[in-house]
């Protein structure tokens, strides 16, 4: 907490900094003499020891950018630091236009909007008006990672008008290090899940340890891959992995196992709570959950995916339309999801391929073997004839199942099957 306290105060005096500059110069003080042109740069972190200084070195936030946010925070840490923009213009005996800001409470509270961003980067210059809508815009970093937003007042205003927000989960990470995490329900229909349990617990095949620890390095080097390397140019944002197999068979578990291995929260989807029956609701219903796990990290884990994802069809009347209107919606979001999704499917092999293949574009399918052992040469013939590829494992790889009418001479070559594809 005292790191954090330390790094926190330095950015409030680098932010002070800069904003008694923008005034010395805008108003052609006296004092402007004795300070210099450029303002300067931010604080560096040489050896990160605070949650907040480590999100600052992970994210790569620019000069622009790191102002924004930490003009964000100042309501929250110093707000007298905006005493200055109660300043009124004498020559019209009002406030400053150029300054911005929204003004609440009974106190008249300062809250920065865009055109506060603009004037401290640029006075009223165009250039640097033009240069925040760049810096809000939705698709920019500071949004990408659920960091600023402006909040206008109505759906008409001017975004430059609303006030710049950090995000409260954010907020709560970048000031105490951590946030809880949001409460289960229609609103946020995803839940935490966890394991006491340890791999060694898990009953795996050596090649099945091999090919999940591919998801974990995934998760480790993605970034190095995709950015240092510039692989985004021609790799789909995120990874989306398909579990099949029947109940029991450890896809659950191994989903939890991951996260407690990489360190990354996993939420289960409740998908009976995703579409709802108000419009407009459920993509909010998703936006929070999607929203959450990319800026934090999670990984999001859709159990029984085929029961939503592939039940699109022929819209016979509007609820049939409205229904594939949601299912189109989610099934955007995972994948344009900057994160890790995994999909669980119990269902015979011609569910699971179909999932696989379309309409979610999927990284790697992996197989569950449980005891319908010939469903496992159906999900690889029939996924690989449509391009996907197919990674299959399971605890019962080659043991015969005499309660069921399935020879160990069939298991034996369905695991050939599924091994001739680990190997």
């Amino acid at each position: 907490m005292s790191a954090n306290a330390r790094d926190l105060e330095a950015e409030l005096g680098w932010f002070a900094k800069v904003l008694d500059l923008r005034f010395n110069q805008y108003f052609e003080l006296s004092e402007a003499k004795d300070v210099p042109a450029i303002p300067p740069l931010p604080p560096e972190f040489k050896q990160p020891s605070s949650s907040y200084a480590r999100f600052i070195e992970t994210i790569g936030l620019t000069f622009d950018e790191r102002l924004a946010l930490v003009l964000a925070l100042v309501p929250h840490l110093r707000p007298r630091l905006f005493d200055v923009f109660h300043t009124r213009n004498s020559t019209f005996d009002r406030r400053f236009t150029e300054f911005g800001g929204v003004r609440t409470g009974p106190d008249a509270d300062f809250h920065p909007t865009g055109e506060t961003l603009a004037f401290i980067l640029g006075g009223d210059s165009i250039e640097a008006r033009l240069k925040v809508a760049t810096l809000i815009d939705p698709d920019g970093t500071l949004a990408r990672h659920n960091l600023v937003r402006p909040n206008p007042a109505g759906p008409d205003e001017d975004v430059m008008k609303g006030a710049l927000k950090v995000a409260p989960d954010m907020l709560s990470i970048l000031l105490l290090g951590d946030a809880p995490g949001p409460a289960f329900g229609a609103h946020f229909p995803a839940q935490r899940i966890e394991t006491s349990l340890e791999w060694d617990d898990l009953v795996l095949h050596p090649g099945t340890r091999a090919q999940v620890s591919e998801i974990e390095a995934w998760i480790a080097h993605g970034p190095t891959l995709m950015e240092e390397w510039g692989m985004k140019r021609v790799l789909r944002p995120g990874y989306r992995c398909l579990f099949y197999g029947p109940p029991g068979t450890g896809k659950t578990m191994t989903a939890t196992l991951i996260g407690k291995a990489t360190g990354r929260p996993v939420y289960r989807v409740d998908l009976s709570l995703v579409v709802s029956k108000y419009i407009g609701e459920t993509e909010k219903n998703l936006a929070r959950v999607f929203d959450g796990a990319q800026s934090r990290g999670w990984i999001l884990f859709f159990d029984e995916a085929d029961a939503l994802f592939g039940k699109r069809g022929e819209s016979k009347d509007a609820h049939d339309r409205y229904a594939n209107q949601e299912v189109s919606f989610l099934l955007q979001r995972v994948e344009t999801f900057d994160g890790i999704a995994i999909l669980a499917s119990n269902l015979r092999a011609s569910s699971s391929v179909r999932l696989a293949a379309d309409p979610v574009e999927t990284n790697i399918v992996i197989f569950f073997l449980g005891d319908s052992a010939p469903d496992a040469a159906a999900v690889v013939a029939g996924a690989r004839a449509r391009g996907v590829f197919v990674v299959a494992f399971g605890r019962r790889t080659v043991r015969a199942v005499t309660h069921l009418d399935v020879t160990r001479k069939q298991c034996e070559e369905a695991a050939a099957v599924l091994l001739n594809v680990i190997g």
